[in-house]
Formats: structure tokens, sequence, C-alpha cells
């Protein structure tokens, strides 16, 4: 048997690989992420929050690989648009093969709304998550069925509104939208722009996706949900 971690992802292996669909042999099971570790953490107790000033601002944070598969450019066309808007700040939190693109592009563009942060320890994971009043997750054109950003499974279970930036297609534009937060194709920094000063100037607006966020992470990514998959598809 073959398990993939998502349903475009196994519409592209079964194209290549049919006789393992029809043998019922392909199976999606997500990733996960631990919901007892990771959950929501209000500003005011958040050290993390506290040591990179960022009580006071609305944060659009990308945590995570800043790979080659991820639509991070995009995100850099929205804080362009944003950049005389001092409350919005975009936090960049890892590395990656696009980290010194990004860089680039905020020093040319003469970005002061972005701030660029290393990878942090597991530790420090769910105090860095909870820093964020929205989460990006992204995928480039070209990349839906090749990865899963894994990353989405810990802003849920933090409970943070998703801002997905991906192709028509992916499963994450089905995932972000109307309850979780809101999806955007690829190269529209125009509507990112506009939704992210929406719902930083009316915060409540935010409240009962929060809610939805983290109740989907625990029902359905949490580590005893995705283990119940495992046992059934390896009949343990």
């Amino acid at each position: 048997d073959l398990i993939v971690l998502s349903e475009p992802m196994r519409r592209r292996v079964e194209f290549f690989t049919p006789e393992l669909a029809a043998g019922g042999r392909l199976h999606v099971i997500p990733s996960w992420a631990d919901t007892d570790v990771i959950r929501p953490i209000p500003k005011a107790n958040n050290w993390f929050v506290q040591r990179y000033g960022l009580a006071e601002t609305f944060n659009i944070i990308y945590s995570g690989n800043q790979g080659r598969c991820h639509d991070l450019v995009t995100l850099m066309a929205a804080a362009l648009l944003l950049r005389r808007n001092s409350r919005i700040r975009f936090v960049f939190i890892g590395g990656g093969p696009q980290n010194g693109r990004i860089r680039a592009l905020a020093a040319d563009w003469g970005l002061t709304n972005c701030l660029f942060l290393p990878y942090q320890d597991m530790e420090v994971l769910p105090w860095s998550l909870n820093s964020a009043d929205l989460a990006v997750v992204s995928l480039g054109i070209g990349s839906v069925g090749l990865v899963a950003p894994s990353k989405l499974y810990g802003h849920l279970a933090a409970g943070t509104p998703l801002l997905i930036i991906s192709p028509a297609d992916s499963d994450l534009r089905i995932l972000a939208e109307p309850d979780l937060g809101a999806w955007f194709s690829n190269g529209d920094a125009d509507g990112i722009a506009r939704w992210i000063e929406s719902v930083s100037s009316n915060p409540e607006l935010l409240s009962p996706l929060s809610d939805n966020c983290r109740r989907l992470a625990v029902e359905s990514y949490s580590g005893d949900s995705v283990t119940r998959l495992y046992s059934t598809v390896l009949r343990l």
C-alpha cells in the first residue's frame, strides 16, 4: 500500500500508477500537529510577542521552509502595497532557497514592515506560531500534488486564521474558505492587501475563524485522529 498526504497528491500518483488505485492500495492520510503542545496563547501571555515587539502590530506570519514550491513573491507584493500601514507587520520565520530572494526584495523596495527571523527551536514553536494574527500557507504554480505544506497543521492547532495563496486546483483553496480564513490565487497581491486591511481593522471578524481552526485541528488533525487513520490502513 502507498500513503500520500493530500487528494491532489493522490491524483498525481494515480495518474502514474493506476494499478495502486484500482487495487484500493492508495490512501490519503494528512500530516498532523500535537494539539496538546500547540494551543492558542493570548498575545499578552506570549513572551515571543514581547521579545520581538509584536504586541501592538497585526502580524502576518510565514513560518517554516521558504522553499522553491512556495509562493512568497505574491506575499511580498502585498507587503509592498501595505508598506504605509505601520500597524501591519509581515514576519518570516525560517529559511530556505527563497530566503535570500525575499530579503533582497524587502531591501530593494525599502520595506520596513518585514521582520526576518531564523528557524526556531521546537520548544519555541507554540509561542512563535501564536504571535500570528494571520498564518500564511502557500503553494507556487506547478506545485499542486507535489507537496502538502505541513506548516498548515501547526497553525490550525494554534487557532490562527489562514491566508492561503495557491493555484485554484489546490485542496488548500477548499480548506480555507469560508470558515477558516481566505484563499487567493497566485499573483493576487491586491486582493490579499485589501483583505488584510479589512480584518486588521475589524479583528472581531477573525474570532469565529480562530475557533473553527482550533476545532478542526483537534477533531481531524491531532495525533490521535491521524493515528486512527493509519491503524485502519495498516489493519491494526
